[in-house]
């Protein structure tokens, strides 16, 4: 079920095995090209057709008819069990905590004459895209959101994609939402690249965001790709992915957990698991097949492990980390006897669990730090989503006479340098004036 990869003579199998994934995307491309010159060109129009398409449910071709219902919100109460509400208002709690410390105050630096600094500001508008697809992931919607609200966002859209029953958004998204203080008109059931492009777009009746953030499949994440530029995105958070790092110290049982953990997402994920020890891999290829068999979601967890499983073997632990800095994945384990001692060599990764207790699925949902992450390789210039991607960074700089007579002289050296007259001209009128 894991393809065997041996790199403890190169890293050219390896290389292979990830380029093979590129190619699926490349494929994905020119599909949501065409979604998006829909979606742009015929509005509402073209998010019916879509959502009949894809979901399986028509709508008519109107906001309103997208809109989620103050009746559907009050419905969702009943969703939730008095356990997994508890659950919930866990995870949003130690979800809030950890991204209040991210917030940002203003600063400024003091000279004499000159004073710079920087504002942040949250974006006005803001687009969440909540997957509710094979898998309702409503603990994505805690993490889009609250990043947000702590940012202190004035206004926000979320979108996830009807489900066939109720031709609405699943009841347990829209009592998250409820836990989270939103209101229905703020929730919109659109899903997939559709609603990437509407986000982005200036439809009748619904505003144009700046900024979408979620993960979602290969189609989403291509469509959040074509929108930059014209809102900003935080990352790329498609398919998930897990690389393990394991020695003779691991525990194969848990390795293979956590390994099928993100391979039952929706069947395109990615789980590797790189070791020294060939021992330690024939035990979790078994374990995997021994799991796998008991899996709910057998068939996704399959089709993942056959498109994107691997085992790798490498010569040693620095070796390993090497490979995992070549596939930058988005969740990274370290299973050895000594994990903080390969943190440092660590470059590329969305998020590292350290030590045979930090299962990847604790990140998921009740640790705190958010789970949306990069994905395909771009953890290599991404980052974990954070209260920063809701905000702007405006640079402030005041400049009095003192100041001016300091720094001046050489801006307009600059200016001249570069040949821009107008420039040099600007500062050298103020410069002849303070000299009377």
């Amino acid at each position: 079920m894991l393809e065997r990869i041996d790199a403890t003579r190169g890293a050219e199998g390896v290389s292979a095995f990830l380029n093979r994934r590129q190619e699926a995307r490349r494929e994905v491309s020119r599909e949501v090209t065409e979604i998006g010159r829909a979606v742009r060109d015929r509005g509402w129009e073209a998010i019916a057709e879509l959502t009949a398409r894809f979901d399986g449910i028509r709508k008519e071709a109107r906001p309103e008819a997208f809109r989620v219902s103050e009746a559907d919100f009050r419905a969702s109460e009943s969703a939730l069990s008095s356990e997994l509400r508890g659950a919930i208002e866990l995870a949003i709690e130690r979800v809030r905590v950890f991204h209040e410390k991210q917030k940002r105050a203003d600063w400024f630096h003091e000279e004499i004459g000159i004073r710079t600094g920087q504002l942040f500001r949250p974006l006005e508008r803001v687009g969440v895209y909540a997957p509710g697809g094979a898998a309702v992931l409503f603990s994505t919607l805690i993490m889009d959101v609250i990043p947000a609200q702590v940012a202190g966002c004035p206004s926000l859209a979320v979108c996830s994609a009807p489900s066939k029953e109720t031709g609405t958004v699943s009841p347990i998204l829209l009592a998250t939402c409820r836990m989270l203080g939103i209101e229905p008109a703020q929730v919109w059931a659109i899903g997939g690249a559709q609603a990437i492009f509407a986000l982005a777009s200036e439809l009748p009746g619904f505003p144009r965001v700046d900024g979408v953030f979620g993960p979602g499949n290969a189609y989403v994440m291509e469509a959040k790709r074509q929108v930059l530029g014209e809102a900003r995105i935080e990352s790329l958070p498609g398919n998930s992915e897990i690389l393990v790092i394991a020695d003779m110290s691991a525990e194969p049982r848990y390795v293979a957990a956590d390994l099928l953990s993100q391979a039952e997402h929706a069947g395109g994920e990615m789980s590797i698991l790189v070791s020294p020890s060939a021992e330690l891999l024939e035990k979790v290829e078994a374990e995997v097949e021994r799991q796998l068999a008991a899996l709910p979601r057998h068939e996704i967890a399959a089709s993942s492990l056959r498109g994107g499983g691997a085992a790798i073997r490498v010569r040693d632990l620095d070796q390993a980390c090497e490979v995992a800095n070549l596939v930058a994945p988005e969740h990274l384990e370290i299973q050895t006897q000594d994990p903080e001692s390969l943190l440092g060599k660590i470059r590329h990764a969305g998020a590292v669990f350290l030590g045979r207790w930090s299962t990847e699925p604790i990140g998921d949902y009740t640790a705190g730090t958010n789970h949306v992450l990069p994905t395909g390789g771009s953890a290599r210039f991404s980052s974990a989503l954070s209260v920063d991607d809701y905000m702007k960074k405006i640079s402030v700089v005041r400049v009095e006479p003192e100041g001016l007579r300091k720094i001046g002289p050489a801006a307009m050296a600059l200016a001249e340098a570069e040949g821009l007259q107008g420039h040099r001209a600007a500062i050298e009128l103020r410069m002849k004036d303070l000299a009377g």
